[in-house]
């Protein structure tokens, strides 16, 4: 059965000489489609670095990324960024909307890019703007909306292209204990939906959500393990509902 998102022998070097750094060392990691993975660590560990070769803002200095067994790490410019808008779903900590722009234009944004006509944008984005519960703010500008819910209408940003994968990136970092809680839950449904993300966090608490998580220390994986997965007690104690 070939893997769903594989990386072999990934590894990251900026600088030449006595200016380099090697912010990944030669890494192996296979995700499995549908699975909810968390990459963990401190600053320097070189998460930053994984995210943004998973999410291919970024080439590796060596080895290959196949997804669905296809090697795509070495494509060029037109053609990775179409594998981006069409195959991955980013959320990012300071939710990135256009402030000028209605929620609903927001996540119709990348529709445009897509080549989608007006009506069928209008109609996607509506759809993922309900599954996200944000039904009824489609015409709210993200200055008018809490904190919570501008993640939420990021996140439906990031699903209206039905990507394969959703990589989510200090997901709850801007938020309180409370509105934290329902963006993991958010994270949650959509997985047992059978989405794929990825997490990629420094807080232990989030990466408790994943059903895999992988712990990265000085630009190596340290431990990678299954775990159960699902909000963790803290988030669910009467203190934070």
């Amino acid at each position: 059965m070939t893997a769903f998102l594989q990386l072999e022998k990934i590894s990251k070097v900026y600088g030449k000489g006595m200016t380099e750094v090697i912010a990944l060392q030669p890494t192996d990691i296979t995700i499995d489609k549908g699975q909810m993975v968390a990459i963990i660590g401190p600053s320097g560990s070189g998460k930053s670095t994984l995210m943004h070769i998973l999410g291919f803002l970024d080439t590796p200095t060596t080895g290959t990324i196949k997804l669905e067994g296809q090697a795509i790490s070495r494509r060029l410019g037109n053609s990775l960024a179409r594998i981006r808008n069409r195959e991955i779903g980013f959320v990012f900590q300071s939710f990135n909307l256009l402030p000028k722009l209605t929620i609903l234009q927001n996540v119709m944004l990348p529709l445009l890019y897509a080549g989608y006509r007006s009506r069928a944008r209008k109609k996607m984005a509506l759809e993922a703007l309900e599954r996200v519960g944000l039904g009824n703010r489609v015409t709210h500008r993200p200055s008018e909306l809490s904190g919570g819910q501008c993640q939420r209408a990021a996140i439906a940003r990031a699903l209206v292209t039905n990507p394969r994968i959703l990589l989510a990136d200090e997901p709850t970092g801007n938020l309180d204990s409370q509105t934290g809680r329902s963006i993991l839950e958010l994270f949650w449904d959509l997985h047992q939906q059978g989405q794929t993300i990825v997490l990629v966090t420094h807080d232990d608490l989030v990466a408790q959500i994943a059903t895999r998580r992988i712990a990265l220390k000085d630009g190596s994986v340290a431990v990678d393990t299954p775990q159960t997965g699902g909000l963790p007690e803290e988030w669910t104690s009467p203190a934070l509902t």
